[in-house]
């Protein structure tokens, strides 16, 4: 018999437990994360820059929409002036909910370090909910061994505890900490398993019921966190999905062996519709953009063969021990940098991997063990990939990922190895039943002591430190080591950019541009959350092949100065008449770097320089420098007024180098198409005219507008021939005119054996310019 005394102990505890583990989990994150909390308003931890500048932008502009009242999934302040959808970018948003108010308070710093330590905690304490809710305290199923006692009662927390353990602090875990917060959105996950698990067997009996008993309303919050999932990180939305369909399966499975899978499935349809239908309604707008943009050409959705190969898991990932174990001696060497090709933050710990076996086989008749142990080998052999890895080694042996992402949508992961995370959670409930079975063998071990007061706080004792040693071993396994951490404001160009922060609007342009450097863009995107103006450049997690850099961007004056001609076959050019251009779209300052990193053995071109220098004497307002420094000047464009402003031309893609002919530059058409860029600074009537030739025979020629046709007609060999079009009305902005022909080229090397010209032309052009009517 359990006394009252002991009943009211136990309430206590009960009681008292899960703020126990909130502050433990808290203590933890505070030594794994350490030494952020000496610098929290101030510093950030993080040796991948470029992660972890992207993910400071995150969550200010997080704030800034939410404040501003606009849409957090597209922003023109990255790309512009073209903008672009974030859809597809792990903005996290739920991690910009959690930053806000320190954000507002302390700085973006303290914002940063709050969203670690909270994933922590929360990650902590919703595994930590989960597994009490599976070992329960009511029901066979739920694990009550029908024995009284204190060390029953505290196996069940101290279970509990380290199961949260397992799941939230990993070497996976702590890796994100080089600078990926969004890896740590775990939280989410078990919270969502919990409530799934409440909502569709309810008191913990997995043979068949009746009646949702109410449970509508673990339905309702299941939804909820499976929205913030899918918010936080698509791929933990995918996991817990995998999660739930093998779950409601597993349930009908065993309604078959009852013989009562109708039963089943009408016990789970209530709860589990409230479920989807929450998270469709929460998630209808992200789903909304993710199928917009899935095709959008400029983005790259569908994940590259090789890259998710290599970002799949390798069979001895998952034994391997942390590179940047603090006893390895190898911690200090840029650990987030210098990772080995294995990923061994993959790995699932000795210590972890053995108490989870442990649960699994000791309480393998319970059926919700056989359901924990089957979707953990799920997992992990989802997490290898579709082809089976061995020491890096490809040993061409087909897995079932090839189908998982055959199926719609999951094309677009890339990163097949985190579902090493669907696979922790498991390991944490089963690693929660082997530490209850190692305690109770404890209890069992001094049975006869059990009536004796003293023999009461000797298995309690016994219990504690069994707890401590679990702890301890689960702690040694852990790459913990003091993080790499940076004080933001001392970042190179940071204070520089304050200058900026109070002049007027208007677009910045930073030079030498970066499209593709993802270390110079990321750091170009925290700059931003200081002087709060629109970039040129930006750093997604998906690549985007902005406008900036299309055939007719107007920009590649700017993105280019030394490869492209200042004389050509069109007069005038764009190249040439740079203040139009930065007037046009509301460029109001460039920012010079002679150095991008800040160092002065990394500095830019000399020749890049002085031509990026030229260009500013033709724009920079005189006397309205922002900033000078050693690395960086900061100017500002003068103002024009392009009401009388004249069309001006950028030859695009599909020419060959310029030539001369009659004096005059010339080109041919590459391969039958070319295209011809007309920037017009305002809306101008007009008709293009140029003159043109063709080459062996006489072709065909036609120049269209998008569908619109603007001139067709028959190009002759020999003497130029002047075309002229129709006049028509240019929109501003850049226009596109496509000029092909359906002939084949020839090669001049086909009409003289003697010429080594292997060129296959068609149609030249020369003399092209714009009569405005």
């Amino acid at each position: 018999m359990i006394s009252d005394v002991e009943r009211v102990d136990r309430q206590r505890l009960g009681g008292r437990a899960h703020w126990l583990a909130l502050a433990g989990y808290f203590l933890l994150a505070l030594v794994v994360t350490y030494p952020v909390i000496l610098h929290f308003a101030t510093g950030v931890p993080g040796d991948l820059t470029a992660d972890r500048d992207q993910n400071l932008w995150n969550l200010w502009w997080t704030k800034e929409s939410l404040l501003h009242f606009n849409n957090p999934f597209h922003t023109n302040l990255l790309y512009y002036p073209f903008g672009t959808d974030l859809y597809y970018h792990t903005l996290a948003l739920p991690l910009g909910l959690i930053g806000l108010i320190p954000q507002v308070l302390f700085g973006l710093p303290a914002a940063y370090n709050t969203v670690l330590l909270v994933g922590f905690v929360l990650s902590g304490y919703g595994m930590f909910r989960l597994v009490l809710y599976v070992l329960g305290t009511g029901g066979v199923e739920q694990g009550d061994t029908r024995e009284s006692g204190p060390g029953r009662f505290d196996a069940r927390y101290i279970g509990a505890f380290l199961g949260g353990v397992v799941f939230a602090f990993t070497p996976y875990t702590l890796d994100a900490l080089k600078g990926q917060p969004e890896v740590l959105s775990l939280q989410w996950m078990p919270l969502f398993a919990e409530m799934w698990l409440r909502a569709t067997v309810g008191d913990g009996r997995w043979t068949p019921v009746a009646g949702d008993r109410g449970r509508w309303r673990f339905g309702l919050l299941a939804g909820v966190f499976l929205a913030l999932a899918a918010y936080s990180s698509l791929y933990y939305a995918v996991y817990l999905v995998v999660f739930a369909v093998v779950l409601v399966v597993y349930r009908l499975v065993i309604g078959l062996r009852y013989r009562s899978p109708w039963l089943v499935a009408r016990d789970m349809a209530g709860p589990a519709l409230i479920a989807i239908g929450v998270a469709l309604l929460l998630t209808l707008p992200l789903a909304v953009g993710l199928a917009r943009d899935h095709n959008d050409p400029r983005l790259a959705v569908e994940a590259d063969a090789q890259h998710r190969l290599t970002h799949s898991a390798d069979l001895v990932s998952f034994i391997a021990p942390p590179h940047d174990h603090l006893l390895f001696g190898t911690w200090q060497d840029s650990p987030g940098l210098n990772e080995p090709g294995l990923h061994d933050y993959l790995g699932l710990g000795y210590v972890a991997l053995a108490l989870a076996l442990l649960g699994a086989f000791v309480t393998w008749r319970r059926p919700s063990t056989r359901f924990w142990t089957g979707l953990m080998a799920l997992s992990l052999v989802l997490a290898l990939g579709p082809v089976l890895q061995v020491g890096r080694n490809n040993t061409g042996i087909g897995l079932p990922f090839a189908m998982f992402q055959a199926l719609p949508g999951m094309d677009a992961i890339a990163k097949p190895e985190r579902f090493v995370v669907l696979a922790r959670m498991c390991m944490g409930v089963l690693a929660g039943w082997g530490v209850v079975w190692l305690v109770q063998e404890i209890w069992r071990s001094g049975a006869k002591a059990r009536s004796s007061t003293v023999g009461f706080a000797g298995q309690g004792r016994g219990a504690i430190v069994l707890g401590v040693l679990v702890f301890i071993g689960l702690l040694v396994e852990l790459p913990i080591h003091p993080r790499f951490m940076e004080t933001v404001a001392e970042l190179p160009f940071y204070r520089a950019y304050t200058s900026l922060a109070g002049q007027p609007a208007g677009g910045l342009m930073e030079l030498p541009f970066a499209t593709q450097q993802s270390e110079t863009t990321g750091r170009r995107m925290l700059l931003q959350t200081v002087h709060d103006k629109p970039i040129m450049a930006g750093y997604l997690s998906r690549k985007y092949d902005s406008p900036i850099i299309d055939s007719c961007s107007a920009f590649w004056g700017f993105i280019s100065p030394l490869d492209v001609p200042r004389v050509d076959i069109a007069e005038p050019l764009v190249v040439n008449k740079p203040l139009d251009v930065l007037n046009f779209y509301g460029i109001r300052y460039i920012s010079l770097y002679s150095s991008l990193s800040g160092r002065a053995d990394e500095p830019v071109g000399g020749d890049d320089i002085r031509a990026f220098q030229q260009i500013l004497g033709q724009v920079e307002e005189p006397g309205k420098l922002v900033y000078a420094g050693d690395y960086l000047d900061i100017h500002t464009v003068m103002a024009e007024d392009l009401s009388g402003a004249a069309a001006s031309f950028h030859i695009g893609a599909g020419w060959y180098p310029i030539e001369q002919s009659g004096g005059m530059p010339f080109r041919w058409v590459q391969e039958g198409h070319g295209a011809l860029c007309v920037f017009a600074p305002r809306v101008i009537t007009g008709n293009l005219q140029l003159e043109g030739t063709a080459f062996g025979t006489s072709r065909h020629v036609m120049l269209s507008v998008g569908g619109e046709t603007l001139y067709i007609g028959v190009m002759p060999v020999g003497d130029y021939t002047s075309v002229q079009t129709e006049p028509r009305t240019w929109q501003a902005g850049i226009t596109q005119v496509d000029i092909t022909t359906p002939e084949a080229g020839q090669t001049p090397a086909s009409l003289d054996p003697g010429s080594k010209d292997r060129r296959v032309l068609t149609v030249g052009f020369r003399a092209v310019r714009l009569n405005e009517k």
